[in-house]
């Protein structure tokens, strides 16, 4: 039998289910002027807003349907919040412009996924979608030049290491042989935080996860309007596509991820779905795409912009409904086995088409090097055939440290416990 979620039953996790998107019909409406009559923890409610990433939902929905029933200082705090957090949307859709200006200069074609872009495309909005960085989509050969236009337009490698990469190494070939993205940011002042952060990629995703060039992607490239300038994109189809398994890669740990979905759908009531499964099942996302418009459909209640074959597929399927009860599961607790690198494994292995794709994943993530794995042991490039060896064992060796450290945990917590 299919685990039953018990995620949605605090009123807090309920309000935040109901404001997951930008309209509330009547019914949806009147249960949250319900629930927000009753006993509400602002404080916890507040918390998981921020961290599913729509709090802007959530003001919006609460200053237009219950500010009667909000205590004033709650008003106040989202009211300033979703000030900020719009704020800070339109300074990273400025500096996108900027950046395609510094690309243009240098005739660097790219793909802007995400971010800004898919803020017009699904909420038709540069102030709804919480996004807090830029991701640009580069040809493999075109990545030394683009590091190159980040350095003078003021970037530098996120995270900071010590010591940091070699620009020689960032410009390498094997640099993009062990990775597929490298963040890069702009900080200013004492800030902790950097004040923008770009994310390269030279391809879409891992290996393991999904194999898709940019020569491939611009053959469904579209532009949308930034500020009267017009920013390359991905149409809606392939978005799609995209979404689906990036929200898939991290377990759908975060609303907003579905929201956007959830968003892009509703904005979109003439998408192309058989465009879609033929590019889903191409890259071998069909149940990736199958197990998110469920989550849309079943969790926000998107059922008529939902192609009702897809939530068959999902109902005849145990081991997707078990996936997606336990997704759910997920959003609201915070101790979830979902979130450490065993069940990181069974969920893409889970979402597999067949057993050969889900053994190949496997085979790929423990088995291939990645640019961590080089960074902790560089090799000359003639033996680079013992990565095969030392990647595993280091996955091994994280894998055993983690779980020493949480078993240690509860003993430690339950010693000082006891002696209270």
């Amino acid at each position: 039998m299919p685990i039953r979620s018990k995620a949605a039953q605090s009123t807090e996790a309920k309000i935040l289910l109901l404001c997951a998107q930008t309209e509330l019909c009547h019914a949806a409406r009147n249960t949250l002027i319900e629930l927000l009559q009753t006993d509400v923890d602002y404080s916890k409610l507040i918390q998981l807003a921020e961290y599913h990433g729509i709090y802007t939902f959530l003001h919006q929905h609460l200053v237009r349907h219950g500010a009667n029933l909000i205590p004033p200082a709650v008003l106040v705090r989202l009211r300033q919040s979703a000030r900020i957090k719009a704020r800070h949307n339109f300074f990273l859709a400025a500096e996108l412009l900027r950046i395609k200006t510094l690309f243009d200069e240098r005739n660097i074609r790219y793909l802007s996924f995400k971010g800004p872009c898919l803020a017009i495309q699904a909420y038709r909005s540069l102030s709804q979608r919480v996004f807090l960085d830029l991701d640009l989509i580069v040809s493999p050969d075109d990545v030394p030049k683009a590091i190159d236009v980040l350095s003078t337009g003021g970037y530098s490698q996120e995270p900071q290491r010590n010591p940091p990469m070699s620009t020689e190494l960032m410009r390498s070939q094997l640099f993009r042989r062990f990775s597929n993205e490298q963040s890069f940011a702009i900080r200013q002042g004492q800030r902790e935080d950097p004040a923008f952060v770009v994310d390269l990629h030279w391809n879409i995703a891992e290996h393991s996860v999904m194999h898709i060039l940019p020569e491939t992607l611009h053959q469904f490239a579209t532009e949308v309007d930034i500020f009267g300038r017009l920013v390359p994109t991905l149409q809606v189809e392939l978005a799609l596509v995209l979404l689906c398994a990036h929200g898939t890669k991290h377990h759908w740990e975060l609303l907003k991820w579905l929201v956007d979905i959830y968003e892009l759908l509703r904005s979109h009531p003439s998408l192309d779905w058989n465009t879609v499964y033929s590019l889903s099942k191409k890259y071998g996302a069909s149940n990736k795409v199958d197990l998110a418009l469920w989550l849309c459909a079943k969790e926000l209640g998107n059922d008529a912009n939902v192609p009702q074959e897809a939530l068959s597929r999902v109902a005849a399927n145990e081991r997707l409904l078990n996936l997606a009860a336990r997704t759910v599961t997920s959003w609201f607790d915070s101790g979830s086995s979902l979130k450490d690198f065993r069940h990181y494994l069974q969920y893409h292995a889970s979402t597999s088409v067949s057993p050969i794709q889900a053994a190949q994943f496997l085979l790929q993530e423990i088995c291939c090097p990645t640019l961590p794995t080089y960074l902790r042991c560089p090799l000359p490039e003639k033996i680079f055939f013992l990565y095969f060896l030392i990647h595993p064992a280091f996955l091994v060796a994280d894998f055993l440290v983690d779980n020493l450290i949480k078993s240690a945990e509860p003993e430690r917590s339950g010693a000082i416990g006891h002696a209270h």
